[in-house]
Order: structure tokens, then sequence, then C-alpha cells
């Protein structure tokens, strides 16, 4: 129902002609918004409707303005390492800590659909018309209790450019935004 002109009926379609064209998956936006343009063309989503071809060409434009992201998590440790060659002391990630380290946690949004030189834009819909800044909230819940072990006190933004303070563990924007909890 978040993509335009969906309804009952344009989703009990879809349901039928992706068990026709034999598209394998779940039935769920995350994997509409990546079949081929062609395959959802070709499933005629809005067949016998006067209008086919516009509620067509505003479906293709929201999913082609659709973040499209990657989620991922790594849990590491820095330690000092002296390296064998030049005898400096450099800092390393080790992937495998103790029970005793000191441990960093690295929440990665990879954006599927943006070039490293662009960012995420404003979010706007027809039913929250007005411009808002995007932004993620990390959350990290224990899977035996279902409590709550974390949340990012701030919102998750890409590398503001203006912003003259940096994190310790600053990184430049690479296509992807990220938060890491010590």
């Amino acid at each position: 129902m978040q993509l335009p002109h969906f309804d009952d009926d344009v989703i009990k379609r879809l349901k039928k002609r992706r068990v026709e064209l034999k598209i394998e998956g779940k039935n769920d936006i995350y994997n509409f918004v990546r079949l081929a343009p062609e395959t959802i063309k070709e499933m005629d989503l809005f067949e016998g409707d006067s209008d086919k071809a516009d509620k067509m060409l505003d479906l293709m434009a929201a999913i082609e303005h659709m973040p499209r992201i990657t989620p991922s998590i790594s849990v590491y440790t820095e330690i000092d390492s002296v390296n064998a060659t030049t005898g400096e002391i450099e800092r390393v990630r080790e992937t495998k800590p103790a029970a005793s380290d000191f441990i960093k946690v690295e929440f990665r949004i990879k954006y599927e659909n943006l070039k490293p030189e662009e960012t995420e834009g404003h979010v706007w819909t027809r039913n929250f018309p007005y411009l808002k800044k995007h932004s993620w909230h990390i959350v990290m819940v224990d899977s035996q209790t279902g409590e709550k072990v974390f949340m990012n006190a701030k919102k998750l933004r890409a590398d503001e450019k203006l912003k003259e303070k940096k994190d310790d563990d600053y990184m430049p924007y690479d296509g992807s935004v990220y938060m890491i909890n010590k």
C-alpha cells in the first residue's frame, strides 16, 4: 500500500502474477522494488484501468526513487600492532575480540542505488507533504530476552560536509551511512 495506486485488488493481482511468472522470493516491497522494470511491466498490475499507462509511470518513478539498502553490522576491537617491515605501531581491527576487550559495533546502511558522490535527499510523500531530512535510527535487541540493548541517541545521517567537529571514528562518505557504538 506504500506504492502509488496500490490497493487490495492490485496486491491480489501481484500475488497471482508472481506465481504465473514463477518469480522467486517473498512477496514484499523489499523484493518488489528489486525486480527488473521489464518484469514489473510484464505483470500488468493495472490491467483494465483506463489510465494504466499513467499509473505505471507513477509506479516506476516511485520505485526508481525508493532507497534500496543493504544493512550490515560488524563487531571488532582495535589493537596496536607492530608493523614487521617498518617497526611502526599501527592500529588494526581484530574481528575476534576476547570477552574482556573493549569492542566497537559498527552499523552500516549501504545505499545500492546511490553513487558515492551522491547523498540521500529529503523525504516527501502525498501523505506527508513536508520536506524532512532523511535519517535512520538503529536499535540493537537481545534475541533471547527481547530487551533493548542499544539505541542510538542521535539520528543517523550521511556525512554532513559543513559539520566542523568530526567524531573519533569519522570516515568520509562512501555511499553508506554508519554508526559506531563503543
